[in-house]
């Protein structure tokens, strides 16, 4: 079939509009949190941050030249 080609501009328009709002992919399988969790962690190692896991669940976060930031994991949970 041949479009026009206000029709051809229209179909791209709806096309990048589906790709901007998410459809066109494929599902990503769902991981646990602990298995995310990690993988964020090592993300940021290779980054340059240093993670300390305390045993009251809080996880301590030093970047280089940086105040170090203390976060529980509840706040990785919510996000």
């Amino acid at each position: 079939m041949k479009y026009t080609r206000e029709e051809a501009r229209i179909k791209a328009q709806q096309y990048a509009y589906e790709i901007r709002h998410g459809r066109h992919t494929e599902p990503k399988e769902k991981v646990s949190f602990e298995v995310w969790f990690l993988a964020g962690v090592r993300k940021y190692e290779e980054r340059g941050a240093d993670f300390d896991l305390i045993e009251t669940g809080m996880v301590r976060i030093k970047w280089p030249r940086k105040v170090p930031m203390l976060r529980s994991l509840e706040d990785f949970h919510s996000k």
